[in-house]
């Protein structure tokens, strides 16, 4: 039951990622990707720093799928960039704008752990 739970979350996470990275790099909807490099400037990055964090994004939803340490280096990936989402709703905005990210880092945290323990143990 635990590896079913984890499939689910992990492919979850994929598809969030997936349609997060794709908006960043091809721009489309182009309201939602104006929206996002509008919290990007926030922060002083450029429209080519969002491109970046798709391909990231886009990196981690991929190797969640592998069970080695290339695996575990995505979804510590993944967690940064949710950490980072957070900091920036908390800086930048409110923090109720960051519970989303808070429910991402913390199934991306889970997942690392189990990744970890799978390869360590």
């Amino acid at each position: 039951m635990n590896t079913v739970i984890l499939v689910v979350l992990i492919l979850e996470l994929t598809l969030f990622f997936m349609a997060s990275s794709c908006i960043k790099i091809f721009g489309w909807p182009k309201t939602r990707y104006n929206a996002q490099l509008a919290f990007f400037r926030q922060f002083g990055l450029n429209r080519n720093m969002v491109t970046v964090f798709g391909a990231f994004e886009l990196f981690g939803a991929i190797t969640l799928w592998l069970p080695n340490y290339v695996g575990v280096i995505g979804v510590w990936i993944l967690c940064a960039i949710s950490a980072t989402v957070i900091y920036g709703h908390i800086r930048f905005g409110s923090w109720k704008n960051g519970l989303l990210s808070m429910a991402i880092f913390a199934l991306s945290g889970w997942i690392l752990y189990v990744k970890c323990l799978a390869i360590w143990a």
